[in-house]
């Protein structure tokens, strides 16, 4: 099997999170965004800390 990438090319991936107010697409929202953002080599590893980004911008007094 071939590698996919070569071998000095840093991989890139991304784990996402979202907190909503329920889980109909109609009528609940999306309260909350967490992205963690990181680079791994061929064999899977991390080799540095991942960056990350998290949006609590749901400023709407309560129903």
């Amino acid at each position: 099997m071939a590698p996919f990438a070569p071998a000095h090319v840093p991989l890139k991936g991304i784990i996402l999170d979202t907190e909503t107010t329920g889980l109909s697409v109609r009528k609940d929202e999306i309260i909350e965004i967490g992205v963690i953002a990181f680079t791994f080599d061929a064999a899977g590893r991390i080799p540095r800390p991942p960056s990350r980004y998290i949006d609590r911008s749901d400023n709407r007094p309560p129903a």
